[in-house]
């Protein structure tokens, strides 16, 4: 009765561990010290504010609030980040003549003139990467992600960790 048993003729596709690579603390201090101003900004968002690549390419001078970053997470609702030490370094580093209620992108003004592609930085990251001598594999992405991992393991606190990344649930 019902349907035929199809399960045979499913095709099953594997799926790959998660990655396991994550930037060194030696790592990370040499990818900061990049003279170029926008990417260093990018590096700094996603290794001291956790933010995803995407969202620290779109922030703009009227997002910066003080000590706090005004973001939108990939899933649309907004939270105050920390301006980290460095991070404040790299935006102090914007022209003095930009105006703080600004909309345009600080990549762009640190940059001097507009990025019209994300793969522009990703170009960048990849030389800046090899420049520094840091491994081919990591990627752009595990700046964010090993800011997570040090908060996880010197709290033990996991959901802390996640919420600083804007997720909302464990799952």
């Amino acid at each position: 009765q019902g349907a035929p048993d199809l399960t045979g003729f499913v095709i099953r596709v594997p799926r790959p561990d998660p990655r396991q690579v994550q930037p060194t603390r030696d790592e990370l201090d040499r990818l900061m010290h990049c003279p170029d101003l926008a990417l260093r900004f990018l590096i700094h968002c996603g290794a001291e504010a956790g933010l995803r690549f995407a969202t620290a390419i779109a922030l703009r001078p009227c997002d910066v609030q003080g000590s706090y970053v005004r973001t939108t997470t990939k899933r649309g609702s907004t939270t105050n980040v920390p301006v980290s030490p460095g991070l404040a370094r790299v935006l102090m580093a914007m022209p003095a003549n930009t105006p703080t209620n600004s909309t345009e992108r600080i990549v762009d003004i640190l940059n001097t003139r507009p990025v019209r592609s994300s793969t522009t930085f990703q170009d960048r990251w990849t030389a800046w990467n090899k420049q520094c001598g840091v491994r081919k594999e990591l990627r752009c992405h595990e700046r964010r992600l090993g800011r997570e991992r040090r908060i996880w393991k010197a709290t033990g606190d996991l959901r802390n960790a996640q919420s600083i990344l804007g997720h909302k649930s464990l799952a």
